[in-house]
């Protein structure tokens, strides 16, 4: 009875690991022109179809090398040269296509920590940015704030196609057009160039902190270049339940309260107070999910005293936009 007790749980256990073992999938129909991928992989070009070459791109969302398995369906010739970011994979026919062949895609050039801090400050420099240049007579540091915008924008994007495959499947027989290749960057200068514009915004800062101004025009310059990422998740399929998530990737302890209301309804916002380390997180349930939310963050991260207004709808609309010009 014990051997059987023992072999069982063995054998559930190789299951489980064989299991966590496989790689994700993903899966082009070539008829339909669509992909769906799996978790950590996701598509970062919509397929399309020029005759005897299908193109797609996949993405890597994790931060470790990852091998994918590839299976494509609906196709009519017998077999297909494969292509991935300009390199040649190999042969294969339309049967062992359809079964699957492992395409690997890096991890990118930054550290986690570092790529979310980059991605957060995106939608904000650039939100400062219009402001700043739209009336430029009342805000002392335009340039600069458009300047680190644009500096974030180039790192994420480098980052993500060093991470991305540019996936090209042609006829056999027939030549491809032009490869989707990606220049060569070292991951070295992008680490460095990371670590630049963080440090650069640190001197921007000091800058602020010394400028005679209001203290809310203080608060909202340092609002726009504190990591701090908020998130509104809608919960079911209905949309009726919803949370705000809010996390830390500034080097400091933040702390301060996020009031989220309506502009469609007079009901008394709702409060969400933080006390959060670097890279920490608090999640906060709201009564209210509707399209108009909108809100307003104050506190203090270090020695500097921020506030931010959020218009929900706009920021993820804003990081849609940023998300497709790095494609």
């Amino acid at each position: 009875m014990k051997r059987m007790l023992f072999t069982c749980t063995l054998t559930a256990l190789t299951l489980s690991q064989a299991l966590l073992a496989a790689p994700p999938e993903v899966i082009v129909d070539a008829t339909k022109l669509t992909i769906s991928a799996q978790p950590p992989l996701s598509e970062a070009a919509t397929a399309t179809n020029k005759g005897a070459e299908l193109r797609f791109a996949i993405s890597n969302t994790g931060f470790a090398p990852v091998t994918a398995l590839m299976k494509v369906n609906g196709l009519v010739k017998d077999s297909y040269d494969i292509y991935s970011s300009g390199d040649y994979v190999g042969n294969f026919s339309k049967e062992k296509l359809s079964q699957g062949v492992p395409i690997k895609i890096a991890g990118g050039m930054l550290d986690e920590k570092t790529r979310h801090t980059v991605d957060t400050l995106i939608p904000l420099l650039s939100e400062a940015s219009h402001i700043m240049i739209a009336d430029p007579t009342n805000w002392p540091f335009p340039a600069e704030f458009r300047d680190a915008h644009s500096w974030a924008r180039g790192i994420s994007g480098q980052d993500l196609r060093s991470r991305t495959a540019f996936i090209s499947l042609v006829e056999d027989g027939r030549a491809p057009e032009a490869p989707v290749t990606t220049a060569y960057v070292a991951p070295k200068d992008i680490v460095t160039s990371a670590k630049d514009l963080l440090a650069d915004l640190e001197r921007l800062r000091g800058d602020i902190q010394k400028y005679k101004m209001a203290s809310d025009m203080k608060a909202k310059h340092f609002g726009w270049i504190l990591p701090i990422r908020v998130d509104l998740q809608y919960q079911g399929d209905s949309h009726n339940a919803c949370q705000v998530v809010i996390t830390n990737y500034d080097s400091r302890t933040a702390k301060g309260t996020l009031e989220v209301s309506s502009a469609s309804s007079q009901d008394a916002p709702q409060t969400c107070a933080f006390n959060l380390a670097p890279g920490k997180s608090v999640s906060c349930q709201l009564r209210s999910c509707d399209k108009a939310l909108i809100g307003k963050m104050t506190g203090q991260a270090g020695e500097f005293r921020f506030s931010r207004a959020i218009d929900f709808a706009r920021e993820n609309s804003v990081s849609a936009e940023e998300d497709a010009r790095k494609r």
